[in-house]
């Protein structure tokens, strides 16, 4: 059974069978297994990165992710681990980023976000 929030996976030996979700289903145990997605809007933290900015000078910097899967099949059989693509993608975006930046523009662009 998946949850109203839930999209569940179904794949046999063979191929994808589809997405199922909101109600019951049956699968067979040896044959078919079963990978549920979360369909809400979730949350990750970016963990703290030390990154040089333009002018050389070095800065510590974190950020938090949302993200939102809109096709369960896609996340699970193009990608391998997804929550984990999203987290390593998004610190590297993170890097590139402020290092293209001066210390005064990242600290101007703070303030302006707030």
């Amino acid at each position: 059974m998946a949850a109203q929030w839930e999209r569940a996976l179904c794949s046999n030996l063979e191929n994808s069978a589809g997405s199922r979700g909101r109600v019951f289903f049956f699968i067979i145990p040896v044959i078919e297994e079963v990978r549920k997605i979360d369909m809400r809007v979730l949350t990750m933290d970016i963990p703290s990165q030390q990154v040089i900015t333009r002018d050389n000078v070095p800065v510590k910097i974190n950020g938090v992710i949302f993200f939102k899967v809109d096709d369960p099949s896609n996340a699970i059989i193009k990608v391998q681990d997804y929550r984990y693509a999203i987290s390593q993608y998004s610190q590297t975006s993170l890097r590139d980023v402020i290092g293209q930046m001066t210390l005064d523009q990242l600290l101007t662009e703070r303030e302006e976000d707030r």
